[in-house]
């Protein structure tokens, strides 16, 4: 099955824009140096968007995958072990609106043991009660919108690392030449007939 990715994002916006996750593109490589989150609101998001996907225009979406979610939670005192996690949804709009399924990860069993991965999330046939289309992913605002859930005021999240990756099947192939089609049984076969074959493809 064709894929493209893991690709990381290129625009990182955060709503209401007050400086509650820092350090925004820092989840573009695995470094040990992650998105942080400073609050404890649930009302601030970030969205990850604009992954520079090219899915061909003919192609139909089999699934998307949240491939790598490294992060890490690091607490002090009674907090150590404070629960605390991060939402997540699809967007097609860079976060105005989203779409489909809600992952919540709660990060209370990994509190101060480095950074971890948590992925992947969906897979090759997950579409997660959402419709892709190639358009859609490709587009800008195509990415995944975080809200925080929970967490102490000494519950520090890092996110090091954040990619996406798409899997699609395309009918591909090229224009079927006319004196093939009437002399080739492969094409009378899939019942394509000569008249059609200037906009039919293998």
């Amino acid at each position: 099955m064709p894929s493209q990715g893991p690709r990381t994002y290129a625009t990182a916006t955060e709503d209401p824009n007050i400086n509650d996750w820092l350090d925004q593109g820092a989840g573009i490589s695995e470094n040990g140096a992650g998105i942080r989150i400073t609050s404890t609101s649930t009302l601030t998001t970030l969205t990850l968007h604009n992954f520079g996907f090219t899915i061909p225009g003919t192609a139909t979406i089999d699934g998307v995958e949240i491939t790598d979610l490294v992060v890490k939670s690091t607490g002090t005192g009674p907090f150590a072990a404070e629960t605390a996690g991060i939402r997540f949804r699809f967007t097609f709009d860079g976060g105005s609106t989203v779409t489909g399924d809600t992952y919540d990860r709660d990060f209370s069993s990994i509190a101060n043991s480095g950074f971890r991965e948590l992925g992947p999330i969906g897979g090759p046939s997950s579409l997660h009660s959402a419709v892709f289309t190639p358009a859609g992913v490709n587009g800008s605002g195509f990415g995944v919108k975080m809200a925080l859930i929970t967490a102490s005021e000494l519950t520090l999240i890092e996110i090091d690392y954040f990619t996406l990756t798409i899997y699609y099947s395309d009918a591909g192939g090229g224009v079927i030449p006319s004196t093939l089609c009437s002399e080739n049984m492969h094409y009378i076969a899939q019942g394509i007939r000569c008249a059609d074959a200037i906009t039919k493809r293998t």
